[in-house]
């Protein structure tokens, strides 16, 4: 199977377009040009860009950047790019071309004028270090002192011939003055590379010698050696210099004319390309200027929308909390306590409170941690509040009642502290109106100090007050975890209803079964302990074998829907208020239908 070697890449970077179309035409079925900078600055962009392995740089390219610089960059970001410098006539030891072949950059053309097919030669066959070592000081290192001295280079400049032509070494033949001037006249008139001059005729060769007359004297020269006889030279026309002078400025002159010209062409299609390019930039901003002003009113229209939709809901909300109560529906005091840590009890109480808002009933959350409030941090509530949960209780001990109101955060309130320019006020505005929040305060849990709240048997006392002076229809009390907590002791035995949070997980089932015994010789939990399973999903420990294992009929089960939970506390809401998870939203009305027939 035969393998075709696929064309290297070249990148020119020699600012002068005839020599780049001239390049392209002799090389392109070699190599594949992949593009040209006709400023230094572009050199780079366009390696990046087009990933040649060959570039051709002159050193006369326009631009500010130094061309050491943009060496140097090109081998330590692109080392497999070959570079080709192109340069004026430099001498040897040269700090530049010296610093390019300490760089092992070899192809180097450093000459007056630089001949387009020199170039081209040397792209198709590469330099060697020996080519360009005449370009490099020659260091010597004394043993003695360890000093670094450098020299000049023993090589001489190595003249590398393109055609690979087989030179034969052999004597030299003895050449005879006839011969040493014939071999003169025929050197002068050969052009610049050797080739005979066209306009001057070379001198008929002599095949056979003109034999001497034996009866005429023999002439002597000026040394007393025979006189050869006088030939019959063609005679050679003679070049006017100024002439030629003349037409070699002409045609200099006509040169330069070209070249500006082509200089004009080129800095009028650059004008034109950078006035396209300022229009296309200028339409570009005008569109973006006008979708930006679409979007607006479209989210104008939208906040708009909501704030109509809000509003309707609250009106309805108002006409719902104001109906008439069926009988069934007397106060409860619900007590939600999870079997350990990490089961998601928190999540479970809060949005059951809010769907229990929801449905119209006058609520209140009250966390009973003393640490900061998980409701707190996630939704900053307590802002520019100092009262807390232990200033109730304290104020129901000096029989303060206004001090009981004025600790408890109500949305309503939260809505109007909050600035117009917050980002948690379409947050608050998602919340039910009717449903209040009560927890320790910051300052409180923060301290280091060990203040006390009160007596925790005034948290019956508060409960009391709450549900009778309140006016509440429900109070749901989030107790700690920790058993031997007082207010969590209180808040079991004097709660209506006692929810028991825990997981699938088999370690929780069996660890709430010994829990619920041990709280049952304390505690009166017979006909108000409800089981609520967190994060349930369909296995072989389905819902039947929980309600075997635990031994009652579990019938409240929340979905397993993790990232709906994270994702709607990182919006700063509960999941029932910012997540659309169909399953989750079922669950907590479930919840509260069964709260509300108990």
């Amino acid at each position: 199977m035969s393998y075709n070697k696929p064309k290297e890449k070249i990148l020119l970077a020699i600012g002068v377009r005839s020599l780049e179309e001239y390049f392209k035409k002799e090389l392109g079925e070699e190599f594949h040009f992949v593009g040209t900078s006709t400023y230094r600055e572009g050199v780079l962009k366009n390696i990046e860009q087009n990933a040649p392995d060959i570039v051709i740089l002159r050193e006369q390219l326009q631009g500010n950047e130094r061309i050491s610089e943009i060496i140097y960059d090109i081998r330590m970001k692109f080392p497999h790019v070959r570079i080709v410098f192109v340069t004026g006539s430099r001498n040897p030891g040269d700090q530049l071309l010296a610093m390019l072949v300490n760089m092992q950059i070899f192809d180097i053309l450093a000459e007056e004028k630089v001949p387009a097919k020199k170039i081209i030669d040397l792209v198709r066959n590469p330099n060697q270090y020996h080519h360009v070592a005449h370009f490099q000081p020659k260091p010597i290192i004394d043993e003695k002192s360890k000093e670094v001295v450098f020299q000049a280079p023993d090589t001489r400049e190595v003249v590398k011939h393109v055609e690979r032509t087989i030179f034969v070494e052999r004597e030299t033949p003895q050449t005879t003055p006839a011969v040493e001037e014939k071999e003169k006249r025929s050197r002068k008139s050969r052009g610049l590379f050797g080739t005979k001059k066209e306009n001057e005729e070379s001198e008929p060769e002599k095949t056979v010698e003109e034999p001497i007359q034996e009866d005429e004297p023999v002439k002597k020269g000026l040394f007393g050696r025979k006189q050869k006889p006088v030939k019959d030279v063609p005679e050679t026309p003679v070049v006017d210099k100024k002439a030629l002078k003349k037409q070699q400025e002409e045609e200099r002159r006509r040169e330069m004319e070209h070249q500006q010209q082509l200089e004009k062409i080129r800095a009028r299609e650059e004008a034109a390309r950078l006035e396209a390019e300022e229009l296309q930039r200028q339409e570009m901003l005008r569109r973006q200027d006008e979708d930006s002003e679409t979007q607006k009113l479209k989210l104008k229209a939208i906040e708009l929308q909501r704030e109509v939709e809000l509003l309707q809901k609250n009106q309805e909300a108002e006409r719902f909390i104001n109906r008439e109560l069926p009988h069934h529906s007397k106060q409860k005091i619900l007590t939600f306590v999870g079997s350990e840590h990490g089961v998601g009890n928190t999540q479970v109480a809060l949005n059951t409170a809010i769907q229990l808002s929801t449905n119209g009933y006058k609520t209140i959350y009250i966390e009973l941690k003393e640490r900061p409030s998980t409701v707190d941090y996630l939704y900053q509530l307590h802002r520019n509040v100092n009262n807390g949960l232990e200033a109730a209780l304290f104020s129901l001990d000096t029989n303060d009642y206004s001090g009981v109101d004025k600790s408890i955060t109500r949305m309503k309130e939260v809505i109007e502290r909050t600035n117009g320019g917050d980002l948690m006020l379409e947050a608050y505005k998602l919340f039910p109106k009717n449903l209040d929040f009560l927890f320790f305060s910051p300052s409180y849990t923060e301290s280091s100090n060990e203040i006390s709240a009160g007596n925790p048997q005034a948290l019956k006392e508060l409960c009391m007050h709450l549900l009778f002076e309140g006016g509440y229809h429900y109070i749901v009390l989030d107790a700690d975890v920790e058993k031997s907590n007082p207010y969590t002791e209180i808040a079991l035995r004097f709660g209506t209803h006692v929810f028991y949070t825990l997981t699938q997980d088999v370690c929780h089932i069996g660890n709430s079964v010994r829990q619920v015994t041990e709280l049952s010789k304390s505690i009166n939990l017979v006909d108000k302990l409800y089981y609520v399973v967190n994060k349930y999903e369909d296995t072989e420990l389905d819902k039947r074998a929980i309600s075997d294992w635990l031994k009652t009929d579990v019938r409240l089960f929340v979905p397993n829907a993790h990232r709906e939970f994270i994702n709607a506390n990182y919006q700063g809401v509960p999941a029932l208020l910012g997540s659309r998870h169909k399953e989750l939203k079922k669950s907590f009305m479930e919840i509260a239908q069964a709260i509300e027939k108990l």
